[in-house]
């Protein structure tokens, strides 16, 4: 049984279990165990326990997993610059927020034993399993990602319809990335931890201010 230093408090705790969770075009889940690393062609992270497309399917494929494990949970933050850079249109960055937020209120408050919660946006994640992996196509990412996977957690691709593919890929992405985060900077995880009446600050140059709310024609709160 291996154990870690609480990122909140210090104190020495079993090392959790990870789901984490891609809320693409299609939604992602992984379930993976960081006390089985598996050596693989680049990285050396978690043994994937199961996959699926609805939390409620993980659920139900890895029920036997989680009595006694403390559980991280991890979602893709998203951010604003992936608009204006014309990645994406200011429409789907707001749905895909929404779905992000859903997904980890929902993985918190239903899976036993989750004792935090972290978000990380996709450069963050994707420039902890590779350099500049921020920068490479998402098709040539998936497919790195892809070839570091055992035969076995091949197989649990079985049940992931072909429109749901990437996702799932970057789910399992987005958990390696975690476990690996607190190697290199400590404070990461503080970083990411997110909660019920916390979300991840915003860039400081897109905080409203004071005098915003001195502009002709802009709303100003009730003192």
């Amino acid at each position: 049984m291996a154990t870690i230093p609480n990122p909140r408090d210090g104190k020495t705790i079993r090392t959790p279990l990870i789901v984490s969770m891609d809320p693409g075009a299609e939604k992602g889940y992984a379930l993976m165990d960081p006390e089985d690393i598996v050596e693989r062609k680049s990285l050396r992270t978690p043994r994937i326990l199961a996959l699926a497309t609805t939390l409620a399917d993980l659920l139900v494929f890895a029920a036997r997993h989680f009595p006694g494990r403390p559980v991280w949970v991890i979602v893709e933050y998203q951010y604003s610059s992936r608009v204006t850079s014309g990645e994406i249109s200011a429409d789907s960055i707001i749905r895909l927020a929404f779905r992000a937020g859903f997904m980890a209120a929902e993985a918190m408050l239903t899976i036993p034993n989750v004792i935090d919660g972290f978000a990380a946006t996709p450069h963050q994640w994707k420039d902890l399993l590779y350099a500049r992996g921020s920068t490479l196509r998402k098709d040539i990412f998936c497919e790195r990602l892809k070839r570091e996977l055992t035969p076995a957690e091949i197989e649990l691709f079985a049940n992931i319809p072909d429109d749901n593919v990437d996702d799932v890929l970057d789910a399992i992405g987005i958990g390696w990335a975690l476990h690996y985060a607190p190697q290199g900077d400590p404070t990461v995880l503080r970083k990411w931890r997110v909660t019920f009446d916390h979300i991840l600050p915003m860039s400081p140059n897109r905080r409203r201010t004071a005098k915003n709310y001195n502009r002709p024609g802009v709303f100003k709160p009730r003192s």
